[in-house]
């Protein structure tokens, strides 16, 4: 189980988007690079609400687990077992899904990578 939910944060972690640019466009070449030192700018600029969007979704997922393993565990016999079971995985499963939201769902740290990429002659087309 702890095996299961470690690979799924790995997974959703490796899912983060990036902005996708216009192929073709002026600058082309410089584009990876851009995108690199514009997502980093942003970040300093703004932050990308990751480990906000982590913890919360950790809270969330614990609380919401805990009940499922209480729940689960009142039907086996082992209510306080389930709970804890039930929790820590809710925590990590949440916490995971927070990251993954938070570092692609800040609209603030897309707009600000957004302009800086169109200061820098891209058009993006969106974020994946």
């Amino acid at each position: 189980m702890k095996k299961a939910a470690l690979l799924l944060i790995v997974l959703f972690l490796a899912c983060a988007s990036k902005p996708v640019v216009e192929p073709g466009g002026p600058n082309e070449a410089q584009s990876s690079q851009d995108v690199k030192e514009c997502m980093a700018e942003g970040k300093a600029a703004v932050g990308t609400g990751t480990g906000k969007a982590s913890a919360k979704g950790g809270l969330t997922g614990g609380a919401m687990g805990a009940v499922g393993g209480l729940v689960s565990g009142i039907f086996s016999g082992n209510a306080v077992s389930g709970a804890i079971q039930g929790g820590a995985t809710g925590a990590a499963m949440g916490a995971a899904g927070g990251a993954v939201y938070g570092a692609g769902g800040d609209s603030l740290y897309q707009n600000y990578v957004n302009m800086c990429l169109q200061r820098r002659g891209h058009k993006v087309l969106g974020w994946r």
